[in-house]
């Protein structure tokens, strides 16, 4: 779970989480791209416990890789889907996401 959320004088980010448990697959990040752009993700692995905390994890690790790819919000989900399908690899899991970017 990402708590560093960026400083800017012209808005605020706010957060507020309680878990379902001690570890889970629900994940935020919001990220400053440029002088006047922001990238935000909340998503929720399905499932509970360590296997969901572990996709998240590799969904976090994405998210640090490629955010930067929401000018093109198209090209940033192939390119988030893409690289979780080599790990999730059963039918019986899967990650439910909204994104986006904005300008300031």
């Amino acid at each position: 779970m990402q708590h560093d959320l960026p400083g800017d004088a012209r808005l605020r980010f706010t957060t507020h989480y309680v878990p379902h448990g001690i570890v889970g697959g629900d994940y935020y990040a919001v990220a400053k791209l440029d002088e006047t752009e922001y990238a935000v993700m909340l998503a929720d692995v399905m499932g509970h416990g360590v296997a969901a905390a572990l996709y998240t994890m590799h969904l976090s690790s994405l998210w640090n890789r490629y955010h930067r790819l929401l000018t093109d919000p198209a090209g940033f989900t192939a390119k988030l889907n893409n690289e979780l399908v080599k790990v999730v690899k059963t039918d019986e899991s899967f990650a439910t996401a909204v994104c986006g970017g904005s300008s300031i």
